[in-house]
């Protein structure tokens, strides 16, 4: 009986930011899925592109923040304040 003889070559492959920047782009992914990574490899977005934020379409949570926004801007202005006193977020809980 011939013997026989096995053999196992093992690769090893590091991943860079280097190759995972050219990589992204092309990648089909979700934004979650996006984020992760860029968070995961410290990849940052270029400076000139637009950042996405969650509940962008919904038209109430807009409106509260804008709300919000507003209290704060006015609150700064009365008091000549650069930074609110942060008693001031439990007016903005009860939005």
């Amino acid at each position: 009986m011939p013997k026989t003889t096995t053999r196992t070559r093992t690769v090893e492959k590091t991943l860079t930011r280097e190759r995972i920047a050219t990589a992204l782009p092309n990648a089909d992914l979700t934004p979650e899925e996006e984020v992760v990574i860029r968070l995961r490899y410290g990849l940052s977005l270029a400076p000139e592109e637009r950042l996405s934020f969650r509940g962008q379409d919904n038209e109430e949570l807009q409106v509260r923040l804008a709300l919000m926004e507003k209290l704060i801007l006015e609150r700064l202005e009365a008091e000549g304040a650069t930074v609110a006193d942060p008693s001031f977020l439990d007016e903005l809980k009860k939005l």
